[in-house]
């Protein structure tokens, strides 16, 4: 019995630990994103794609006013990049060090804020570039028109539910790899900012959450600089913020404070217990 309590306390502690990979709040002056390199886990400042199509891209503008969330770990802060203007395309891609993140039986964790107040496209994908486009990489894109759409390499999925515009949405996704034919995935999430899972579970996430459904392909992942790549393309208007990177649901989501509480109550009883052994 006493090591079955152990076992059920270090089960507890485990399925809340942190493995986070980066965090980025945008915490920087107004201006270009191109350049800046706060945020954590990240090998290199934030660049314009080498490869840049259409070449009229630019960067992501820095505004002072970050967007909100209850559920993003570590709370809000700084600022946001926005595509304010309506027009042409916004982007911008940073290494950060995710060495073997992808490979076969890994699974990657994120999630990020996002609003738009004119409908359209924006990103975020990672393991491919500017260069290579669409046919690798794993990651989703957000439209409040059409919802959000989960992709590997050029096949997605999408969960066409119309969202509201000017409304901040706190957005989860998930991608893992298998050395199986067809064994990777990806799958995406979005929740009001306001909403706060009640633990750190895929049930949660789905209690609260529209969801896309599960899409399964062989994605081709480019580990060389482990690119992390964001595009706002056409018309949209698009803020994004608060992006968190993680091995685990518990690196990218905060729980209910409940889950909190039960956290610190496993932890005195497997203290207790310890004691009690010596």
């Amino acid at each position: 019995m006493k090591y079955s309590l152990i076992a059920a306390a270090l089960l507890a502690y485990s399925s809340v630990s942190a493995a986070v990979l980066v965090t980025e709040g945008f915490n920087y002056p107004s201006g270009a994103l191109t350049g800046q390199s706060g945020g954590t886990g990240f090998t290199a400042a934030w660049a314009l794609p080498a490869v840049n199509t259409p070449a009229s891209a630019v960067t992501f503008p820095v505004v002072a006013t970050g967007l909100t969330g209850s559920a993003v770990p570590g709370g809000v802060s700084g600022g946001a990049i926005e595509d304010a203007n309506g027009s042409g395309a916004f982007k911008n891609s940073r290494a950060f060090d995710a060495t073997g993140l992808y490979a076969d039986g890994n699974t990657i964790w994120y999630s990020f804020l996002a609003t738009q107040g004119i409908a359209g496209n924006a990103s975020i994908r990672f393991g491919t570039t500017e260069a290579q486009g669409q046919n690798n990489g794993i990651g989703m894109s957000f439209n409040v028109t059409n919802g959000i759409r989960a992709a590997i390499g050029g096949t997605s999925t999408s969960l066409v539910n119309a969202l509201a515009l000017n409304t901040t949405y706190f957005i989860v996704g998930k991608a893992s790899f298998s050395a199986a034919a067809l064994g990777d995935t990806s799958q995406a999430w979005v929740l009001p900012a306001t909403a706060i899972p009640a633990d750190v579970s895929e049930a949660s996430l789905n209690a609260l959450a529209l969801h896309t459904t599960l899409l399964t392909g062989d994605a081709i992942m480019n580990t060389t600089g482990n690119i992390m790549y964001l595009a706002s393309f056409a018309t949209s208007t698009t803020t994004l913020d608060e992006i968190r990177v993680g091995t685990t649901l518990a690196d990218v989501v905060v729980p209910e404070p409940s889950t909190y509480a039960l956290l610190a109550g496993s932890s005195i009883v497997l203290l207790a217990l310890l004691r009690r052994r010596k």
